[in-house]
């Protein structure tokens, strides 16, 4: 083969090579995963779990995630597509801050459910959420 052959064959190889990894990065990039806050009153919450279950009408499955001193992310494989959520945080007894209403259900060392319905947008990195705007269970 002509050395000029092999040179062009070289050139295409590297130019494909370096258009998967342009493709393959950019689709890595593209699925970032949502994070936000939670909080009781103005207090983060110090440890729960968030779980996002798909509504009506939108697609994926179910993700949830840690709360930690008040954050929670989820990874990029956890994406979450656009639509309405039923919203659940799980909060143990003894993770939140004391108030004359909750000592009966501190004492009891139970776990407490809050939710909300919201909608989710596919494009926003970031949700926030308030334990009094949501609904005991």
């Amino acid at each position: 083969m002509p050395q000029s052959t092999n040179r062009s064959l070289a050139r295409a190889s590297n130019i494909a090579a370096a258009t998967v990894s342009i493709v393959v990065l950019a689709g890595c990039g593209g699925q970032a995963g949502l994070k936000g806050t939670v909080t009781d009153g103005t207090t983060p919450l110090a440890a729960g779990q968030i779980t996002f279950l798909p509504g009506p009408g939108t697609e994926g499955a179910s993700v949830h995630s840690e709360v930690k001193d008040g954050r929670f992310a989820l990874d990029s494989t956890e994406s979450l597509s656009g639509g309405e959520y039923v919203v659940r945080i799980v909060v143990d007894a003894s993770q939140t801050p004391s108030t004359e209403l909750d000592d009966k259900w501190r004492r009891g060392g139970s776990t407490k459910t809050y939710e909300i319905v919201r909608r989710i947008e596919a494009a926003s990195p970031t949700a926030d959420f308030k334990l009094q705007d949501m609904r005991a269970k």
